[in-house]
C-alpha cells in the first residue's frame, strides 16, 4: 500500500485581500503544478487576513510551485486533514457531532475554521481565468525605508519591500526584538497594511506621498505608533 502523500498549508498573510484576489491566486497556483505536487484548494478567514493553501508534496516541491505561482506565504506548515467515512441516519450524525467535539477540544480556533473549510475544498479547480479588469498600482513601494516606532516597545527599523501589484513581501530588521523577519503586506490606495507573524506584530497606516507613510501597530504586548521615509 502506497504511503499517504505529505500534506503541507501555506499561511499567507494578506491585508485587505479580496476574495477575486485569492481566486486569481488558485487559478496561478494550478496553472503552476507539476507531476509531484497537488492542490487541494484554499481558505480565506478574513477577521485575521490571513489565506491558507492547501498542497499534498513534497515541502521543497511545494516552495517551489509557490514560487511559480507568486504565493505570498510566510510559513510552510505541515498539517495532517482527516474525514470521517460517509456514513447515514442519526449515526453520522452523532459521529460528526462527536467529531466537531474532539475537533473543538484539540485545536486553535484558527484551525479549526481551516480544517473543516479544507475539507469541503473542491480538488478540481478552474482552468481558465476569468478576464479581470486591474486598477494600476500609482505608488511603487518597492526598495528600501527606515523608520521609528514607539509605544508599549520603542526603537528603529529598516524593511526592504518587494511590490507585485498590491501585494508586498520583504524583510523587516527591528532593533527590538532584535531581529529581522519576514513581512507581507498590502497596499490599497493611500492604506497600507502589513504584519511580521513570527513576531506576532500587525501595522496599518497612511501613505503620505510616495516616500512617507505612519500609522499604528499592534502586538501581544500592547501597541504604539511607527512612521517611515524611503531611503531608496
Amino acid at each position: 500500500m502506497a504511503d499517504p502523500a505529505e500534506s503541507f498549508v501555506a499561511e499567507c498573510y494578506w491585508p485587505d485581500v479580496r476574495e477575486e484576489e485569492v481566486r486569481e491566486l488558485d487559478q496561478r497556483i494550478a496553472a503552476s503544478l507539476t507531476s509531484d505536487v497537488r492542490y487541494l484548494g484554499s481558505v480565506l478567514i478574513r477577521d485575521d487576513e490571513v489565506v491558507l493553501c492547501h498542497f499534498e508534496g513534497t515541502a521543497d516541491a511545494i516552495r517551489r510551485v509557490a514560487e511559480r505561482a507568486r504565493v505570498p506565504y510566510e510559513r510552510l506548515l505541515a498539517a495532517t486533514v482527516s474525514m470521517s467515512p460517509p456514513n447515514r441516519g442519526k449515526d453520522a450524525t452523532m459521529k460528526t457531532q462527536s467529531l466537531g467535539s474532539r475537533i473543538t477540544r484539540r485545536l486553535p480556533v484558527l484551525w479549526i475554521a481551516a480544517v473543516l473549510a479544507l475539507a469541503c475544498c473542491s480538488a478540481a479547480l478552474a482552468a481558465h481565468a476569468s478576464s479581470r479588469s486591474h486598477t494600476a498600482i500609482q505608488v511603487k513601494l518597492g526598495g528600501k525605508w527606515k523608520g521609528n516606532y514607539s509605544g508599549s516597545v520603542s526603537g528603529h527599523f529598516t524593511i526592504h519591500w518587494k511590490q507585485t501589484g498590491t501585494l508586498l513581501h520583504g524583510t523587516i530588521k527591528l532593533s527590538s526584538p532584535s531581529g529581522q523577519y519576514a513581512i507581507d503586506g498590502g497596499v490599497r490606495g493611500k492604506k497600507i497594511k502589513f504584519g511580521a507573524l513570527t513576531v506576532g506584530a500587525k501595522y496599518k497606516g497612511l501613505l503620505h506621498g510616495s516616500t512617507n507613510m505612519s500609522g499604528t501597530w499592534t502586538s501581544g504586548n500592547g501597541g504604539g505608533s511607527w512612521s517611515a521615509h524611503k531611503v531608496s
